[in-house]
């Protein structure tokens, strides 16, 4: 409860950055512990030490808000809806493909997750049709597993008996102990403690492994003025002695960091199909010419990121969802009111939202094409691609000016 107020507060609190960025400078961190396990951990005690930095370093006004909604936060990486983003990599990885350069790493262990089954099973082939159980649906963990799954072919609906979540490592780590589960996703470093705890007892066996990552990073909109970059990047990684950030955590809380270091993530992305039976894929371009002509766009997105900023003259329909980001998703556990669309069915509709990695437009194309609608496009690049592009885009509050 003590929580779950204190976020509430930082959101209200929490102003939205203008498009030049530079009436304020605020924080979205986001973290993938419990509750309790957040309140222990000393970014999340001092946390305003982060904001009084960039304050310090800019002189522009700074708040931040913390959260757990990993995938409200993959969201904000793909609409670089805040300046500055601190999380796990595979957020910040996202980022720096939508619009946002790197800083650093955070100080701390690289990150590197592990599907591990019982002592004595010998690879991955021997988990077909068992029971999976991986910490947290939008973690780091999961979405490296997921992506390891996913090089390898392996649809987990299809490979194993039943697939479920909970929330954190430990708990996963636990599951496989008392025979909740067959195989379970955790990270190195609970594995290692749980070693280290069980000496003499038989390991997990240790079936997959990603490659390391680091566990969390910083990045800043690459749209911000050059200067106030440069004063983010030396204040972060070079902060003064008397500077916020050295007085909460010590000069090496933020490190150097390469964009080469989150490639691996970057592959391994949950991207939907590149085609939809009875739809055409468009490219923004070739959206801007459908819509001189009279065709009808539906950003299907949530209601705040629509209300945020979104494509000039795009209708919102958006799309609930429920199911799971797989092509063959279970229709009926989402909403998307198809009386929204025109009674005409032979009327150009075009659906839309976050990108490659946003399945709202794609279930909301797939929906069309079911009801019969004849002259469906899926723009699959979305929002990330018409803003890349320059094209022109608006707000419920104002017009943002055109860049091309």
């Amino acid at each position: 409860m003590r929580r779950t107020m204190l976020l509430a507060v930082l959101a209200l609190a929490c102003g939205t950055a203008s498009a030049a960025g530079t009436d304020r400078l605020d924080v979205s961190m986001s973290f993938q512990w419990s509750d309790e396990l957040a309140d222990s951990d000393p970014l999340f005690q001092r946390q305003f030490a982060i904001s009084h930095q960039v304050t310090h370093v800019t002189g522009v006004d700074s708040t931040i808000t913390t959260t757990h909604d990993m995938a409200r936060e993959m969201q904000r990486s793909r609409t670089a809806q805040m300046p500055i983003l601190i999380g796990p990599s595979h957020v910040i990885s996202s980022g720096l493909k939508n619009g946002y350069e790197l800083i650093g790493q955070l100080r701390g262990a690289p990150e590197v997750a592990v599907l591990v089954g019982p002592h004595g099973m010998k690879s991955v082939d021997e988990a077909r049709g068992k029971r999976l159980l991986l910490p947290g649906e939008d973690g780091l963990v999961t979405y490296l597993i997921l992506g390891e799954f996913q090089s390898r072919g392996i649809d987990p609906k299809k490979y194993f008996s039943e697939v479920k979540y909970v929330r954190f490592d430990q708990a996963a780590l636990h599951g496989l102990e008392i025979g909740a589960a067959d195989v379970a996703g955790v990270s190195n470093e609970v594995l290692r403690a749980w070693e280290k705890t069980n000496v003499g007892a038989e390991p997990p066996a240790r079936l997959i492994e990603s490659q390391p990552v680091p566990a969390r990073a910083i990045a800043i909109r690459s749209d911000l003025p050059q200067k106030v970059k440069d004063s983010l990047k030396k204040g972060f990684l070079q902060p003064d002695r008397n500077s916020p950030l050295v007085e909460a955590w010590g000069s090496d809380m933020v490190m150097p960091a390469e964009k080469s270091q989150f490639g691996y993530l970057g592959s391994l992305g949950h991207h939907t199909p590149v085609s939809i039976a009875g739809a055409t894929v468009v490219k923004a371009r070739e959206v801007r010419d459908l819509m001189a002509r009279g065709a009808i766009l539906y950003d299907t997105r949530i209601p705040v990121e629509y209300d945020e900023e979104h494509i000039v003259g795009a209708r919102h329909l958006p799309y609930t969802e429920r199911s799971r980001k797989d092509p063959e998703f279970e229709a009926a556990a989402d909403h998307f009111d198809l009386a929204g669309l025109p009674q005409n069915k032979s009327t150009p509709i075009i659906f839309q939202c976050n990108g490659p990695e946003c399945w709202k437009s794609y279930k909301a194309t797939v929906a069309a094409v079911r009801a019969g609608y004849k002259n469906v496009y899926w723009f699959r690049g979305g929002y990330p691609e018409w803003r890349i592009a320059g094209y022109p885009l608006e707000s419920s509050k104002s017009t943002q000016t055109a860049l091309k």
